[in-house]
């Protein structure tokens, strides 16, 4: 189990972690992603409101294999090879009132030219209950 800071409320939080987990003890991260309900996990912990979870690009492809998401996900229009990008701009795409509150800068930066260092930052606040 990863540590937190003494300040953070560890049972609110469930981890999983899918870095080569294959042959460790953990669950393995292609049996997870291929054949389980994800909405069992965190074992020990399936109501977590907030579950921290690492892994790599390469296991996402299994869901498409997985008969609790594949029909949902197909339905949706995503693809193996589509559905990180669509997940990438869904979360991170600004919301419509940001765009609209900086559009004046966006056109500038647009104008200026290949040649300008353009460096971008977003900030979402999210309050947890």
């Amino acid at each position: 189990m990863r540590s937190f800071n003494e300040s953070v409320d560890v049972h609110r939080y469930a981890y999983i972690h899918h870095f080569r987990a294959k042959n460790t003890g953990k669950l393995d991260a292609d049996r997870m992603f291929g054949e389980l309900d994800m909405r069992t996990l965190p074992e020990g912990n399936p109501n977590a409101p907030v579950v921290l979870f690492a892994s790599n690009r390469g296991r996402t492809v299994k869901l498409f294999d997985n008969p609790h998401y594949r029909a949902q996900l197909l339905e949706w229009g995503l693809t193996p090879e589509t559905a990180l990008s669509c997940a990438f701009k869904f979360l991170f795409k600004p919301a419509p009132g940001t765009v609209r509150a900086v559009v004046q800068e966006l056109a500038a930066l647009d104008a200026a030219g290949p040649e300008v260092l353009r460096i971008g930052l977003q900030i979402r606040r999210v309050q947890l209950a």
